[in-house]
């Protein structure tokens, strides 16, 4: 049940209120990842499309952008940076020429098992400081808050 700013509530105008905390939290967890992938030069959203790509393989770039919700230009941005880091390349598709696949190279497969280290030692610091029978409640209600403002599960 959604209930109405105010209505019922906490006073969020306080430095802890729930928005505050989410904000904070958001923060420190990317702070702390993109200080682990510093020696890929890496943010977080860099990381999901490597990510992305390791579990789809050659994707055409329109697939992914699409696949990820992510703004075209948006990725084109990205892309260009991981091409140029090294991590992933482009290739014209054999079937339409004008068509861009993207790819991980071997750096990026690399890259690619660190960023899954550092994600799964997040997940394991955010489940060791929420008590177990907690966590599945509280993913939930996560998806939810996701949900009621715009946001969905990516198809990549």
């Amino acid at each position: 049940m959604l209930m109405k700013y105010g209505e019922d509530l906490p006073d969020l105008r306080r430095p802890h209120g729930t928005f505050h905390l989410l904000m904070h939290i958001g923060h420190l967890l990317e702070d702390r990842c993109r200080a682990e992938l510093a020696e890929y030069g890496l943010h977080h959203g860099q990381a999901r499309v490597l990510m992305a790509l390791d579990r789809e393989g050659g994707v055409i770039q329109a697939r992914l952008a699409a696949g990820m919700d992510i703004a075209t230009p948006t990725l084109s941005i990205m892309l260009k940076k991981l091409v140029a880091s090294g991590l992933v390349r482009r290739t014209a598709d054999a079937a339409d020429e004008r068509v861009q696949r993207i790819s991980l190279t071997a750096d990026g497969r690399k890259a690619v098992k660190k960023i899954r280290t550092v994600w799964d030692e997040a997940e394991k610091t955010i489940a060791g400081s929420v008590a177990k029978q907690d966590m599945e409640w509280l993913h939930q209600n996560l998806l939810g808050i996701r949900n009621v403002l715009g946001g969905k599960t990516p198809e990549l």
